[in-house]
């Protein structure tokens, strides 16, 4: 199950008070590989949202929204909606998060862990945001999301071991209704109403050539989505040792790639692969949208799995 973004700098944070780091450094038993990337992003973020402006290059705060839809067995999916919100010590340059969160290009990352030790993130690395300039922080007691039928869903605000954060799993018929918006009410994060959590569709079509197996010869095709900001994130993983938990290593492949219908992995990281097989694979579709007022950038993404 692919980690989310609001809970990734929690988990980080975790990791950093326990000694290890994240967010481009080699956390606690993970040897991060380079990672790989096309042409440089222009970084804009988006706007719309009510509470301000939407210029600026830095911003102090943050605030993630994550709407993941997990369809497993069943007709009908498996939704989980979390939230968290940051506050760094340290401004934080929007074109560079916006490079890491959204890229424009097929980027792609290879490194080596130890799954019990890992911090559990699998995608790719914040390079621009370090755990220990930042606090978890709250934006209200709760965290509201309307569907045009009235009410969706309220997250209230759980605060552990001095971290806040916001999570629900709902038992549904059916998928997140289309037009959701979410409203947050505003405390140490500013206040933001009526933001759309953009659309995703369910990955369809999808084929990989090597069939259940990744190695560096793998192509996948799937049927493309029509919004030009949807994207997938694919990982995989390969075997270790369970009788060995504190010491057997794996490798992990993370990419973020361009929701065109098609990928097979750069040159660079089919050198670093080298000739390893993956059984362990997660694949979604992604789809997520920047909203800044003032100093605080709030971050909502849809997944599909």
């Amino acid at each position: 199950m692919q980690t989310r973004l609001s809970l990734i700098l929690v988990v980080s944070m975790l990791t950093a008070c326990g000694g290890g780091s994240s967010g481009g450094d080699s956390s606690a038993g993970t040897t991060a590989g380079a990672t790989t990337t096309g042409a440089t992003d222009t970084g804009t973020t988006d706007s719309g949202d009510t509470g301000g402006s939407t210029g600026g290059d830095t911003v102090s705060q943050i605030g993630f929204i994550d709407i993941d839809q997990f369809l497993f067995d069943t007709s009908a999916p498996d939704i989980e909606l979390s939230a968290g919100f940051i506050s760094s010590s340290t401004t934080i340059n929007l074109d560079a998060l916006s490079n890491e969160i959204k890229p424009t290009n097929d980027i792609c990352q290879v490194r080596e862990n130890v799954p019990f030790l890992d911090d559990g993130d699998d995608d790719i690395d914040f390079t621009n945001i370090n755990p220990s300039n930042i606090t978890t922080i709250s934006a209200g007691e709760t965290v509201t999301f309307t569907s045009p039928a009235g009410t969706y869903a309220t997250l209230d605000r759980e605060t552990a071991f001095g971290f806040t954060g916001y999570s629900l799993e709902l038992d549904s018929n059916t998928s997140v209704p289309s037009g959701l918006t979410v409203d947050i009410p505003g405390d140490e994060f500013p206040a933001f109403s009526n933001v759309p959590v953009p659309p995703v569709a369910f990955l369809t079509g999808l084929t990989i050539s090597t069939g259940d197996v990744i190695d560096a010869s793998s192509t996948f095709t799937w049927d493309a989505s029509a919004d030009s900001g949807s994207r997938l994130s694919i990982s995989a993983y390969t075997d270790f040792d369970f009788a060995n938990l504190l010491t057997s290593t794996r490798t992990e492949v993370d990419c973020e790639v361009v929701d065109d219908g098609s990928f097979s992995f750069p040159a660079a990281i089919q050198s670093q692969m080298g000739s390893i097989t993956a059984t362990d694979i997660e694949i979604s579709r992604i789809n997520i949208s920047f909203v800044q007022s003032g100093n605080a950038l709030l971050v909502v993404s849809s997944y599909t799995n």
